[in-house]
């Protein structure tokens, strides 16, 4: 409905959409235990490492502290050239999910896929090749339209045109992230436009959960 180049969409839709997971950023879990917030040169020596798969242009990216190291990937070229531009200090590249990923195994603390599931023919490969690059500990945070009656009545040719070719009922990628391994840590729905609303039932038009390896 809004473009990347909307500033006040992308302002309030990027600011909302990380405020979500922020507690996590503060006390991540790393190596299967939460570790307190580090301060100073401490933080230099065991910095954060953030994957945006999907990234477009960064902008997820931005909202996190200066002390997280990012990194960005989008199968887009065009995407990656303006947002290496954009945000120069970060790390971006252009790759598909459903193949191998460029970095190493055990190697993220969080790995973003904000509405990108929806848009790929192999969703169960994707994960898989998230839970390997993760760390032990390390957060998986998704979100994806919700797949309830509402969104098949009212948005159906909306998701046909966008092209959302694997859309999930909440309930459905819930049990699919548990068959790969994933442990959950908190899912819901909600309702985004220029404002947030989350929701426990299952009556939000996306869905959002948050996993660990």
């Amino acid at each position: 409905m809004f473009g990347y180049e909307n500033w006040f969409f992308t302002k309030h839709h990027f600011m909302r959409t990380y405020q979500q997971i922020e507690k996590y950023v503060h006390t991540p879990v790393m190596n299967g235990y939460t570790r307190t917030k580090l301060i100073g040169e401490e933080y230099k020596k065991n910095k954060i490492r953030v994957l945006d798969i999907g990234c477009a242009y960064g902008f997820m990216l931005e909202k996190f502290p200066k002390y997280v190291k990012k990194f960005g990937m989008d199968v887009s070229d065009h995407a990656i050239e303006i947002a290496k531009k954009r945000y120069p200090d970060n790390n971006f590249t252009v790759g598909e999910i459903e193949k191998k990923l460029p970095y190493e195994s055990n190697s993220f603390d969080f790995v973003i896929l904000n509405d990108v599931i929806e848009h790929i023919k192999n969703p169960e490969k994707a994960l898989e090749n998230i839970y390997t690059v993760l760390k032990k500990g390390g957060l998986l945070y998704i979100t994806t339209p919700n797949l309830n009656i509402t969104r098949k009545i009212i948005f159906k040719h909306m998701d046909k045109k966008e092209h959302h070719i694997s859309l999930f009922t909440h309930l459905g990628l819930l049990k699919l992230l548990m068959r790969k391994k994933f442990t959950i840590v908190d899912h819901w729905t909600f309702i985004i436009f220029y404002f947030y609303i989350k929701l426990k039932l299952n009556i939000g038009l996306e869905s959002g959960y948050i996993c660990k390896k």
